[in-house]
């Protein structure tokens, strides 16, 4: 529920060498990440410096946001959660 390493930032895909040690971890984690899916598909940063500068957050915010969703996207076809 934190800002913590999740467990496929060490096995992002089965053949990872901690995969197996995790398993059960990923499998959560897997489910998480499909939870944590937008309305719009896309996955986004968890973190904000919104305050600091709004208008550099905000690009910012959507650079972060074709990143993580892509990695998303890549986890869970990897580990067979999706299609492509």
């Amino acid at each position: 529920s934190g800002y913590v390493l999740q467990p496929l930032a060490v096995a992002p895909e089965p053949q990872s060498p901690y995969a197996a040690a995790l398993a059960g971890a990923l499998q959560a984690n897997l489910d998480f990440r499909i939870a944590e899916q937008r309305a719009d598909g896309s996955w986004g940063p968890i973190w904000t410096w919104a305050a600091l500068n709004a208008e550099a957050w905000a690009r910012a915010e959507r650079d972060w946001q074709g990143v993580i969703t892509l990695l998303a996207l890549l986890e869970l076809e990897a580990w067979g959660r999706i299609a492509r």
